[in-house]
């Protein structure tokens, strides 16, 4: 978590927290107002433990930290490999549509990623249809390390912001298998294939998935 996330925690929840991980999360917000850029907790029972958090990315401890640490960028030409691996997972789970590299670096433009540590722990793709001020937002995926944090909802909040930047009004998604993960964590409700833009409807129906069709309008703010 950064630095403003831990103080709020001790903020909201102290005296729900026991006294050693209190002590140990105090100390790791002022080293971090210090000047130390990472804090890592790490318990130190576990044989190899500060091996397996120093070189590996998703690491086995705790990590406060005031850099860059995790981001959402907009995918570049040299992350296509990587999307490919972490789409494909997403594929044989029957949550995404195949995509080959070729298309993925076709359409790279449309791709941003979130990265930890240098690692492409997820992507999401948006597709703007700007003759019906809509937007799609497509490949939501996770890399299943990187499960439960968090990282699904914030892709979809980056991506509703550029698309509202971009004019669109209304945002909508297709899914088989994660409708109440967009419903519930991402505010979308169910629609029609008659709702999509007139320039989509035939690409949905050659997919035969029939997807269900979720739709957000996007207030101005």
């Amino acid at each position: 978590m950064t630095v403003e996330e831990a103080e709020l925690l001790l903020r909201r929840h102290r005296a729900e927290i026991s006294p050693a991980s209190l002590s140990k999360l105090v100390n790791a917000v002022k080293a971090a107002h210090g000047g130390v850029p990472r804090v890592h907790i790490i318990d130190g029972r576990v044989e190899e433990g500060l091996l397996a958090e120093v070189f590996s990315n998703e690491g086995i401890g705790s990590l406060i930290h005031t850099n860059e640490y995790q981001a959402i960028r907009r995918a570049r030409r040299k992350d296509a490999r990587g999307l490919y691996k972490l789409i494909q997972a997403g594929v044989q789970n029957e949550e995404l549509l195949p995509r080959t590299m070729a298309e993925i670096e076709k359409q790279i433009g449309e791709f941003f990623v979130f990265e930890v540590d240098g690692s492409l722990a997820g992507c999401v793709s948006l597709h703007l249809f700007s003759e019906d001020s809509q937007a799609e937002m497509a490949c939501v995926c996770v890399d299943s390390k990187y499960e439960n944090q968090g990282i699904g909802g914030r892709l979809m909040n980056y991506v509703e912001e550029r698309a509202r930047e971009q004019g669109a009004h209304t945002l909508f998604c297709l899914s088989t298998q994660a409708v109440n993960f967009f419903i519930q964590k991402g505010g979308f409700r169910p629609a029609s294939p008659h709702d999509l833009p007139p320039s989509r409807r035939p690409s949905y129906e050659a997919t035969g998935r029939r997807s269900q069709v979720l739709i957000k309008p996007l207030l101005r703010q």
